[in-house]
C-alpha cells in the first residue's frame, strides 16, 4: 500500500506531507444524511480518494463531492501510472478501475462556503485592522439589538412557513454568534471553539440516556434529569447550595414567554393552581379588574389575569407567545385586506361608518 501511495504521489508530482494531503478510501464517502451529517474531509486541504473500483462507487463519490465542491472544480484522475486533468462534473463518466484514484486540490478558503471554518475566517477578516469599519466598531453591547432583531426574523420566517427564508435567517442569527465570539476572542476572553466545546460538552453531560447508560421512561423524566444534572453542575461550580428552579430562565424573555417558562418550572413540582381551578381564578380577577379604581390596582390585577391565561395555554398544550404572535399576524393581514378593499373601491378608510367597517371586516376574513 505504501508503495502504491508513493507511486500515486510521484505521478502527481506532489509531496503529501508538505501539502497536508488527506487520504480517504472511496468506501468511506457517503452522502450526508440528517442523522449522519459529517463528511470525513475538509475541502480547504488537498484530498486523495482511492479505490473507485466500480461504477456505483464512482457515481456515489461524484454525488458526495458535488455537495461540497462546484461542478466545474478541477481534479486529477490517476490510473495505471498516468495522471489526467478533468472536472468534477465529468467524473461520473470515468470508467472505474481497481487502481483508480482522484486528487482534488485545496479549495480556496473563501470559496469553501459550506465550511464552518470559512465563516470563522470571514468574521475575523471583517473585524481585522483592514476589515469593515462598521464591523470593527461593534461591541457586545452595540450588537444586542441586532441579536434580538435577527432572532425575531427567524421567528417570522418560521411563522411564514417559507423554508428558504428560514435558512437565510438562521444564517444571519449564526453570524451574530460568530461576531460575539470574535469580539470576545480579541479581548482574550474566549473564542468560537470555546462556544462549541461548551455546548457540545453540556449536551453530552445532560443526555446520559443518549450518550450513556441511563434509562428513561419518557420526555418528562428527561426534563427532571436535566434539571437535576444542571443543579449538580451549579453546586460543583460553587454557585450556591440550592439553586433556584427558576434560575435558568432569562428575565429578558418576552413577558408571555417568561411567564410560561417559570410556570413550566414551577409546575414540575406542583407549585401552581390545578388547571381546573384556573378558570375560576380568571373569573375572580375579572371582577377585581371591574372594581379596581387606581392604576396600580388595575395593572396588578390585569397582570395576574394574563399570568392565569398563560396557564390556560399550558393546559391546552400551546405556546402562549406563539399564540399571540399568530393572532397578531392574522389581525394584521385582515386589517391590510380591509385597506386594500378600500383602495380598490375608492373608499376613504378614515370615513367608514360602523356598518361599513363591520361589513369590510367580515369580507376581509376570506382573503
Amino acid at each position: 500500500m505504501q508503495w502504491s501511495l508513493d507511486s500515486i504521489f510521484a505521478t502527481l508530482g506532489i509531496d503529501p506531507m508538505a501539502e497536508g494531503v488527506q487520504i480517504i478510501a472511496a468506501s468511506k464517502l457517503k452522502l450526508p444524511e440528517p442523522f449522519a451529517p459529517l463528511l470525513p474531509f475538509v475541502p480547504t486541504r488537498p484530498l486523495l480518494i482511492c479505490g473507485l473500483t466500480d461504477e456505483a462507487t464512482v457515481k456515489r463519490v461524484h454525488a458526495v463531492l458535488l455537495t461540497v465542491y462546484p461542478a466545474d472544480y478541477p481534479l486529477t484522475i490517476v490510473a495505471a501510472g498516468t495522471a489526467s486533468e478533468g472536472r468534477l462534473d465529468s467524473l461520473n463518466q470515468t470508467p472505474p478501475s481497481p487502481h483508480l484514484c482522484l486528487y482534488l486540490p485545496a479549495q480556496n478558503s473563501l470559496a469553501a462556503v459550506r465550511s464552518f471554518d470559512t465563516l470563522r475566517e470571514i468574521t475575523a477578516r471583517l473585524r481585522a485592522p483592514n476589515g469593515c469599519p462598521w464591523d470593527r466598531q461593534q461591541t457586545h453591547e452595540s450588537l444586542k439589538p441586532f441579536l434580538l432583531e435577527e432572532t425575531y426574523e427567524v421567528l417570522e420566517a418560521l411563522d411564514s412557513g417559507n423554508r428558504q427564508d428560514l435558512c437565510e435567517e438562521l444564517g444571519d442569527l449564526l453570524m451574530q454568534v460568530m461576531i460575539h465570539a470574535q469580539v470576545a476572542a480579541e479581548a482574550g476572553e474566549f473564542d468560537v471553539t470555546d462556544v462549541l466545546a461548551g455546548i457540545a460538552s453540556k449536551l453530552v453531560r445532560r443526555h446520559p440516556h443518549v450518550f450513556g447508560n441511563v434509562q428513561v421512561s419518557g420526555a418528562q423524566e428527561v426534563l427532571r434529569n436535566w434539571q437535576s444534572i444542571k443543579q449538580a453542575e451549579k453546586q460543583a461550580n460553587g454557585e450556591g447550595a440550592l439553586p433556584s428552579l427558576l434560575g435558568g430562565v432569562p428575565q429578558q424573555l418576552p413577558a408571555l414567554a417568561y411567564a410560561q417558562a417559570i410556570q413550566e418550572r414551577a409546575g414540575r413540582i406542583g407549585f401552581l393552581l390545578p388547571d381546573e381551578q384556573v378558570v375560576y381564578r380568571i373569573s375572580e380577577l375579572m371582577e377585581v379588574i371591574a372594581q379596581a379604581e387606581s392604576y396600580e390596582h388595575k395593572i396588578t390585577a390585569y397582570g395576574d389575569l394574563l399570568f392565569a391565561l398563560v396557564q390556560i395555554a399550558r393546559w391546552l398544550g400551546v405556546d402562549a407567545e406563539e399564540a399571540l404572535r399568530l393572532a397578531n399576524a392574522r389581525i394584521r393581514r385582515r386589517f391590510e385586506a380591509v385597506e386594500e378593499l378600500c383602495y380598490q373601491r375608492g373608499i376613504d378608510l378614515h370615513g367608514l361608518s360602523s356598518e361599513q367597517r363591520e361589513r369590510l371586516w367580515k369580507e376581509a376574513a376570506d382573503w
